[in-house]
This record gives C-alpha cells, sequence and structure tokens, in this order.
C-alpha cells in the first residue's frame, strides 16, 4: 500500500525506510503495521460478495498485506482473486492511497510481493495421495522455465527480481521442493506428509501474476 507519494504507508517520509525490524510487522499490531483499516474494508467487501474469502494479514514489510482466496474449486479461485483484486482497487481510492502487486517494489533489500497458489486433485487428496503430490511436485520442477514464464507479468522478468533465494524465497534460476521449507519453489505442508495427503503450495507465482494463466498452467500440466 503506497501514500499518494509513491511512498508505503508508515514509511518516514522523504523517502526514509522503516526503523522498526520487519519481524515484528508479519501479523503484527499497532505502530509495527500500517493500513490496517483498509484491509479490515476490503475483507468485509469480499465475504459480502460471496467471494470464498480465507483472511488477511499483516506481511513482512511494513505497509504490504495478505490475503487469501479459497478454498474454491477450479476457475472460480482466479475469479475470486480477480474481483478482490478490484475490490482492493476501489477502496484504496476512498482511502487516498495506491495499490501496487509489483513483486519486488522496494528494491533488493526489501521484501517482495508473490501470490502462492496452494493446488490439489482429487488423487492427491485420497488416501496414500503423497505419491501423486510428489509425482506433480516433480513435474513442476521439471519444467521450471515455462513456469517461470508466466508466473508474472512481462514474461516473469519483473518476478525475478523477488525470486533471488531471499527473503524466503528460492532462486528463479533452479526449483526444488521441499516440506516445511519457506525457502523452496513448491512446499508441502508437515501436515501433508504426516497424513499422507493434501495439497501442494507452489510458492513462485509473482503478486501481479494472472490468476487464470497460473490455473491453467498448473491444471495442463498436473492433471
Amino acid at each position: 500500500m503506497f501514500d499518494t507519494d509513491l511512498w508505503p504507508l508508515g514509511w518516514p517520509k522523504c523517502r526514509g525506510f522503516p526503523t522498526i525490524k520487519s519481524k515484528f510487522s508479519y501479523c503484527g499490531t499497532g505502530e509495527h503495521v500500517a493500513g490496517r483499516e483498509i484491509a479490515e474494508v476490503h475483507t468485509r467487501a469480499c465475504i459480502y460478495s460471496g467471494i470464498d474469502y480465507g483472511g488477511s494479514n499483516a506481511e513482512v514489510m511494513k505497509g504490504s498485506w495478505e490475503f487469501q482466496v479459497g478454498t474454491s474449486s477450479g476457475i472460480k479461485a482466479a475469479d475470486d482473486l480477480w474481483m478482490a483484486r478490484y475490490f482492493l482497487n476501489r477502496i484504496s481510492e476512498q482511502f487516498g492511497t495506491i495499490i501496487s502487486y509489483h513483486p519486488k517494489p522496494m528494491g533488493k533489500n526489501q521484501p517482495g510481493i508473490g501470490c502462492h497458489h496452494n493446488f490439489s486433485i482429487k488423487k492427491m487428496r485420497d488416501e496414500g495421495g503423497i505419491g501423486e503430490i510428489e509425482r506433480v511436485c516433480k513435474v513442476l520442477c521439471d519444467q521450471h522455465d515455462k513456469f517461470i514464464k508466466n508466473y508474472g507479468l512481462g514474461d516473469g522478468n519483473e518476478n525475478k527480481k523477488r525470486l533471488t533465494g531471499k527473503f524466503e524465497t528460492a532462486s528463479f534460476d533452479s526449483c526444488r521442493w521441499a516440506v516445511a521449507d519457506r525457502g523452496a519453489s513448491v512446499r508441502l505442508q508437515r501436515n501433508v506428509k504426516l497424513k499422507g495427503k493434501g495439497f501442494l503450495e507452489d510458492r513462485r507465482p509473482a503478486g501481479d501474476c494472472d490468476p487464470y494463466r497460473v490455473c491453467c498452467l498448473l491444471a495442463e500440466t498436473c492433471l
């Protein structure tokens, strides 16, 4: 979230940087966060409109927020995300602020903006689905270059600025999947491994990704 001077909410004016360590901003309160009123109005708008809305939280970089759409079936996930973005842009007008989905809006020394996709098909959720999950993870990494090109605007070149191997990202020039590892390209939650079924999280898509393209690629590749 940016103020009208194109500097993040809650950051010192005259192009200053926050003195508060970013680790206190994640899911934080009080002086550690900025923009909560906008996030909460957005939450209500999404719920009232019928979007499959999962929740929101303050993110690592002060002035940035995450919201979750889902659980949804099929193309509705992309529809809901598209409308949720529209609502957020309209709401920001009322607060005199500007929303950016750019994957790296504040340069290499600050966290980026992603759009992680949690994904499953029926075989993954069935008993013994971990085998199918691991198969899909391998396919996703085998076709890594194709996904990187389509996981952000501009052939994914801006997203490469986010995927550096820092700030809980994997580097864009390689792909690996792992359990309970925020630095992996594709992550499995620990309880998925323990239960032997569930879903995977593709952490590569950028904040400005086209959700229809991402959902289409996942379906084409994994079904």
